[in-house]
Parts: C-alpha cells; structure tokens; sequence
C-alpha cells in the first residue's frame, strides 16, 4: 500500500516494483530484503512518502511459510489442521518511514510449516478503516470475525465474503480508501 494517490502513487509504486525485481535475484531472506529495499527506496522516495507490504515467501518442497511485513495490516493465517484462525502481528516498520541503518532492528518474521488448504488472507487498511453512517470503523476484530466463518471456503469466496462483509456494515456510505483483499490457499 503506497501512501498518497494518483499519478505518484503509481509511480512510486513502479520504483517499488522495480527495486523488488532487482533484489529478488539476490535470493536474500525476507529480513535481508526488506532492509535493502528500505535502503534503496529511502533514496528515491521524497521524504513524506513510505510503502507498507507484506512479504510471503512459500517454500512448497518443504511445506513452509514465512511471512515479513513492512508496516502492513496484520496477516490472518487458518490452520486447517486444528482449526483456528489467528492474526499474526510480528512487528515490521512501513519501507521509508526510517532511512537510516536500523531499519531490520524493526522487522521480524513468521515461519510456520503448513498444511493443505491452510488460508493466508491478505488485505489493506482500506478494509479495516471504511466507516459506516455513524463513523464506526470496520475494524480488525470484524475483519477476523468474519474470516473465522469462511476460512473452510475457496479463496475466491473467502475474499467476496471479506469484502461483502464490510460494504454491508458500511451501508450506503462509499470507503474513502481503495480496499484490497488477497486470499491463498496452500496446497
């Protein structure tokens, strides 16, 4: 999620799509990545501008996940195994937010093995932030609520049950923000 909009969100986004096509050759560790494109994103970047993401990595040969996030919305994972749906909230700072060398002291990753139909759900904060006609956020706890009833569904109907969700409780008042919601569901 690019702070801003318009012309320079979408430029900015393309120096940050440019600067993960590079570095993603260097097969670093999230940690290592995030750093180096924090590094390489704070000299381009005009200084009230930052991104905030989340870096998955999925490892199908040994059944493993692990997630870093760079100041973006928690991340919701289902464990089909024992059933339950959890955020996880490691801490991790937005790319351009510090442009200085301690950078990685404010991330850290998530690994975890996973199992088939395990659910990452992905979203931004344009999910959480939409207000109804009262001025009541969305919330992070309806966000969850509403993934603990779906997670047992394709990822496609996890994602229009996440954003039907939010419209619903929003009524007739349009989101200020763009709303994002990514589902995947491991093999």
């Amino acid at each position: 999620d690019i702070s801003g909009h318009g012309t320079s969100a979408a430029f900015n986004m393309a120096q940050l799509k440019g600067v993960f096509q590079a570095l993603i050759l260097l097969n670093l560790e999230i940690k290592d990545l995030l750093n180096q494109a924090n590094t390489a994103l704070s000299r381009c970047l005009e200084k009230n501008i930052f991104l905030t993401l989340t870096l998955i990595f999925i490892d199908t040969d040994k059944n493993k996940v692990e997630i870093g996030r760079a100041g973006h919305c928690p991340t919701i994972y289902y464990s089909s195994q024992n059933k339950k749906t959890e955020y996880i909230k490691t801490k991790g700072l937005g790319l351009g937010i510090l442009r200085n060398n301690n950078y990685s002291q404010h991330i850290e990753t998530y690994t975890r093995n996973y199992t088939s139909n395990d659910v990452i759900l992905l979203y931004t904060d344009g999910l959480v932030e939409a207000k109804n006609n009262q001025n009541q956020e969305y919330g992070y706890k309806k966000v969850i609520d509403t993934a603990k009833k779906v997670m047992h569904q394709s990822p496609v109907k996890i994602v229009k049950s996440t954003v039907h969700s939010m419209y619903k409780f929003c009524d007739e008042v349009i989101p200020e923000d763009d709303i994002t919601c990514l589902c995947i569901k491991l093999n």
